[in-house]
């Protein structure tokens, strides 16, 4: 007599095959969920460093800040004086931090800081200098979004983000 599959047995072998396929879709569909949260957060993170490093590196050649002025004030712009002159300014416009520097003959040049996949929701320079007279400090708080139009929520992204940062000691210049 042959032996041969029974209509149970086959229908037993499509749900077992059925279940063991849909975990692994499910898993699978989750580790390339997670990388693509993974990818849109480093980008996040990727934009708040490039913009302190920028901002730090133009505060250590300033002489002064100019915006915000006095101990305590917040604004959302940053303008700082440069030795020779020129000034450097910091302000967000469409959701961009722009950095515009203007010469002493008043030519402006500007460009954003951050990439096409993030947006700025907050930006907040706020002047902790006690004394105008000795290296001054500022602090930058940010909040930080990756650019999701879809509202997926495998890439919801953000950071908020502070650093505090000091002026070299220009006096003698």
């Amino acid at each position: 007599m042959k032996k041969s599959f029974t209509l149970i047995e086959l229908l037993i072998y499509i749900a077992l095959m059925t279940i063991i396929l849909n975990v692994g879709i499910f898993a699978l569909w989750q580790i390339l969920e997670s990388k693509t949260k993974s990818l849109a957060y480093q980008e996040v993170l990727n934009n708040t460093r490039f913009i302190f490093e920028k901002i730090s590196y133009e505060a250590k050649r300033a002489k002064s800040i100019e915006i915000p002025q006095r101990q305590g004030e917040e604004r959302n712009e940053l303008l700082l004086k440069m030795s020779d002159g020129s000034l450097v300014h910091f302000y967000l416009k469409d959701k961009k931090l722009i950095l515009e520097r203007k010469n002493q003959a008043g030519i402006s040049i500007f460009f954003p800081l951050t990439s096409e996949k993030v947006r700025i929701s907050e930006v907040v320079f706020k002047n902790l200098s006690p004394n105008p007279f000795r290296p001054q400090t500022f602090q930058v708080k940010m909040k930080i979004n990756f650019y999701n139009p879809l509202k997926r929520i495998e890439y919801q992204a953000e950071i908020s983000s502070q650093k505090t940062i000091n002026l070299r000691d220009n006096i003698s210049q």
